[in-house]
């Protein structure tokens, strides 16, 4: 975090905004592991619409600024306090670009934003699953499988196309890399190319 010289008037004011917003709504779902677990998370949108009102009330300005170095995207996110013209900068931190379509840039940065939003404000981006996965007993299982297989994941199948009845997964094992980009880029679905997109950058990262 990055401070301009005076402060005494961004620093009250992000706090009153840190004090006003409510979590946003988690209103998708993501993959979370590799074997197929999901959880919930806040899009960038939903974000924005929770923060930004506040934030000008507040006589606060969001800028986010994307760079790129050394094959990395980053996300710096500040907010700059509009009449004093006295700031706090976020720097976000870097996610590899190596190998990235441009489509998949795009959602790396949507990823990025999201994420240097919730960070500086102190929200909860997404569900933290991971305690409640090594704690869960084994007979709950059951109870939690059919709400996943609700959700499109990379094991679902899909309900039409070239390759009709399969996974994105058994598409990867088939070796037809080509169809997840297409299918990242062109599916009708934007949350099942987005989950396309996120697969992708999981297995190229």
């Amino acid at each position: 975090m990055k401070l301009s010289d005076q402060c005494d008037k961004v620093l009250p004011a992000l706090l009153k905004l840190q004090q006003m917003v409510k979590e946003p709504q988690k209103n998708a779902t993501n993959v979370l592991t590799k074997d197929g677990r999901t959880a919930r998370y806040a899009t960038l949108d939903t974000f924005v619409d929770a923060i930004k009102p506040i934030a000008n009330e507040l006589g606060l300005i969001i800028s986010q600024e994307g760079m790129t170095a050394d094959n990395n995207i980053r996300i710096a996110t500040m907010f700059i306090h509009a009449e004093s013209g006295q700031y706090v900068l976020f720097d976000g931190f870097p996610v590899s670009s190596v190998g990235l379509t441009a489509q998949q840039v795009a959602a790396a940065t949507t990823y990025l934003r999201r994420y240097g939003l919730s960070s500086a404000l102190a929200l909860i981006a997404d569900e933290d699953d991971d305690g409640k996965s090594a704690s869960a007993p084994a007979q709950s299982k059951p109870i939690q499988a059919p709400k996943v297989e609700q959700e499109f994941t990379v094991k679902s199948k899909l309900p039409k196309g070239k390759y009709q009845g399969k996974s994105l997964e058994d598409i990867v094992a088939i070796g037809d890399m080509s169809y997840v980009v297409w299918f990242s880029e062109k599916w009708q679905d934007a949350d099942e190319r987005q989950v396309a997109v996120e697969y992708l950058m999981r297995l190229r990262g």
